[in-house]
């Protein structure tokens, strides 16, 4: 806590010399929630304004504060314990940060109350790349008696339509524990005159991304605007882009100048998609892309033809072929030749299989046949699909454990911790203060060692 107190010193202390003025506005704690009680404690503080926003997060030994303009959708992030500060803005942050054009869902019609406030429910599926973790579904629970607020970590929260009190994946995320009502001084919202500006150093390097094993992204300050060079510094695509993806599968998406429009290039900088669409994702397990028109979604094929028109409130890509969609506000399943296999009738579909889908209702996750349509198994607080085997990380309470796809326990749901496979092995531990070990996919200890699992990991 002292180490808190210190950074927040450095945070709101000895700000630029100026005539303060003072806003409605808010000040709101939060605490982190986990499944277990003895995960590792984060501290976050919001000063909130109509026009304006600073949130202090403390992780452990570090600490940063993020400024945001709501207006401009810039940020002024604060390092407090190096004393330096660094300008960012969206398109910064789309580099970074894939989760902030994640498609989010207000169909639900549950409500709670949080520190006073009643809150409404809306959820966002997010797709993980780390091996270590399972796609998930996010929930944000958040209150429209308060002004909108975000900042560079949760930059997708601009989207949603008032103030965010509880955030959580996998029952682990944050939550609102007091709301004040407070004058709040012009000087929270600047830099302190001693912090250094990191800012050209930042952009240098950010600016020149590594996108393909021979190409980088290459930046023109006079239009602000991005293309590519090779390994020789040669010009592959002169700069016409706002942003320029990392490729998969020999393709990049990108935006385009006005960043209104989403395309796609190939390795030599050439168009294969114009930039013309008002959403664009590429799958390359699918060689398929989900687009946006007219504020739908639908499918096209690597070469552009539609595989399944623009109806859909939402689309996203699953697994074995299949796709989750919206309608009316209700998931289904449907695959790619526009067949459907679910109709849409579930608050929400989190996840597909070849086999399986699990359906989140209730605050709880049950996993259904795609053949039978029927429920499989029990309840659970969490279900996600493990990437490498055809087993299903549970969570029951505070503890975790794997399931397979007719709902029998492979590994006991008792464990603190348990990693997704990699090369046959996932880490689990007893406890927070237990040494870790490995096992197999039948539940099997075959070893202590998990540099092993940490090797395959790296690889």
């Amino acid at each position: 806590m002292k180490r808190i107190v210190f950074s927040l010193t450095l945070v709101v202390a000895t700000y630029f010399v100026g005539l303060a003025q003072t806003f409605p506005g808010y000040i709101i704690t939060y605490k982190n929630t986990a499944a277990s009680d003895q995960q590792k404690e984060v501290f976050v503080k919001s000063w909130v304004t109509k026009d304006y926003s600073k949130t202090f997060t403390a992780d452990g030994e570090e600490s940063t504060a993020c400024i945001t303009d709501h207006a401009k959708n810039e940020y002024t992030v604060l390092f407090p314990n190096q004393q330096i500060f660094l300008k960012i803005d969206d398109v910064k942050i789309y580099n970074e940060n894939t989760n902030q054009h994640i498609a989010i869902d207000f169909s639900s019609l549950e409500t709670k109350t949080i520190a006073g406030y009643t809150c409404k429910l809306a959820r966002a599926k997010i797709d993980f790349s780390q091996k270590l973790v399972t796609d998930s579904m996010m929930n944000i629970w958040y209150t429209t008696e308060l002004p909108t607020f975000f900042w560079h970590d949760f930059s997708s929260f601009k989207n949603i339509p008032g103030a965010v009190l509880q955030v959580d994946v996998q029952g682990r995320g944050m939550e609102a524990q007091t709301v004040e009502r407070a004058a709040i001084s012009s000087n929270e919202f600047g830099v302190p005159v001693f912090y250094k500006d990191q800012n050209k150093a930042w952009t240098s390097a950010s600016n020149e991304e590594q996108v393909a094993e021979n190409l980088r992204t290459y930046y023109e300050e006079e239009t602000g605007l991005y293309g590519l060079k090779d390994t020789l510094d040669q010009l592959v695509l002169s700069p016409c882009y706002k942003y320029i993806s990392s490729y998969d599968d020999g393709v990049a998406i990108v935006i385009d100048s006005t960043y209104n429009y989403y395309g796609s290039i190939n390795l030599q900088g050439e168009v294969v998609l114009s930039a013309s669409y008002e959403y664009l994702e590429y799958n390359a397990d699918y060689k398929a892309y989900i687009f946006g028109s007219l504020g739908k979604k639908g499918l096209m094929d690597e070469r552009g033809e539609v595989l399944i028109p623009a109806n859909h409130e939402l689309l996203y890509f699953a697994k074995g072929g299949y796709l989750s969609f919206v309608d009316n506000k209700n998931y289904g399943v449907i695959d790619r030749h526009n067949h459907i296999i679910i109709p849409a009738k579930f608050g929400f579909i989190s996840d597909i299989s070849s086999q399986t889908f699990i359906v989140f209702e209730k605050d709880k996750y049950q996993l259904y046949s795609l053949k039978t349509k029927k429920k499989i198994g029990k309840v659970y607080d969490s279900l996600g699909y493990d990437k490498e085997t055809n087993l299903v990380m549970a969570l029951a309470g505070d503890k975790y454990g794997f399931i397979d796809e007719t709902g029998k326990v492979i590994i006991p749901i008792t464990y603190y911790y348990t990693s997704l496979f990699t090369n046959g092995m996932t880490v689990v531990m007893e406890t927070a203060d237990s040494e870790p070990f490995i096992l197999n996919p039948k539940g099997e200890l075959i070893g202590t060692d998990i540099n092993k699992y940490l090797e395959a990991i790296k690889q």
